[in-house]
């Protein structure tokens, strides 16, 4: 994510996540999504800031960001039919499978062509 989306200022610490600190480039993003009650971060309390964001958190976010409806989701066969196609690939979808859904039926994510 791109601290760009989200530009507020003056936080509070982000005790919350040890693993992010107020020096870090990426603190103001963390703290904006956690407050706007977009991101939590793990069940251990930490936000692993160098792991890997998955398809379905990037989707969960991206869904967040965007103000998109995860429960009244249009298109569901499709958003089905993808997570369905992307199971077997190792890809973490089913992690949260409404935000992906809603990410597919607004057409911001598609089936990889390959």
């Amino acid at each position: 994510m791109s601290a760009a989306i989200v530009a507020p200022t003056g936080f509070a610490e982000a005790a919350s996540f040890p693993d992010v600190k107020s020096t870090d480039y990426f603190y103001e993003a963390v703290t904006s999504l956690t407050e706007r009650g977009i991101i939590k971060g793990f069940p251990d309390g930490t936000f692993k800031p160098y792991q890997s964001v998955t398809r379905g958190q990037a989707a969960k976010i991206l869904a967040g960001v965007l103000g998109l409806d995860t429960n009244n989701v249009k298109n569901l066969f499709k958003a089905v039919s993808f997570c369905l196609a992307e199971s077997g690939t190792g890809t973490e979808s089913a992690w949260h499978p409404f935000p992906v859904f809603a990410i597919i039926s607004a057409n911001y994510l598609e089936k990889n062509s390959k």
